[in-house]
């Protein structure tokens, strides 16, 4: 004998469509609120605005460099720091990945990237001011400056504006 099927809910009719073929559907409390398809964008939603994009950019640069760091102490791995060394080429190119993701979050307006990347222009600005010092002022300025130059275009009121928009086209 076969076993019955699954019968459908009495609340949906045969034969009508329920999903929009070319939609996906988010969770609202308000109920299910149609959103755009991978690749397809809201035709409502702002763009990143210059300061972020020059925010990410710096970012990216600091990633960059961070994941050099770590390549030169890997480079330079001697027996006796063994394990030294490799906890810190780690530490450097988790960092870097990090700052890369974040800065990917940064240009796609997504807001959790703004927390880490300010925290870690905190700290640049921080390492700025504690290598001043005749040998390594000049790349004690340039860190100070990325810092800075990251920072304000975090907080500029066009990347703040861009990355409080909803959905909804409320702010």
């Amino acid at each position: 004998m076969r076993k019955a099927q699954a019968q459908r809910p009495a609340s949906q009719e045969l034969g009508v469509r329920t999903t929009p073929i070319d939609r996906h559907f988010r969770h609202n409390y308000a109920g299910f609120v149609p959103t755009p398809a991978r690749g397809e964008t809201d035709p409502r939603a702002p763009s990143a605005p210059a300061p972020l994009l020059t925010a990410a950019s710096v970012v990216v640069v600091e990633a960059v460099l961070l994941l050099g760091l770590g390549v030169l102490e890997l480079a330079s791995l001697d027996e006796r720091r063994l394990i030294m060394g490799l906890t810190t080429a780690a530490f450097f190119v988790g960092a870097a990945c990090g700052l890369l993701a974040c800065a990917w979050a940064l240009k796609t307006l997504q807001r959790w990237g703004r927390g880490p990347v300010m925290l870690a222009q905190l700290m640049c600005l921080g390492l700025a001011w504690n290598l001043w010092d005749d040998a390594t002022r000049t790349f004690s300025i340039v860190l100070g400056v990325l810092g800075i130059v990251a920072i304000a275009g975090i907080v500029h009121p066009a990347s703040m504006a861009a990355l409080e928009w909803d959905a909804d086209g409320e702010a």
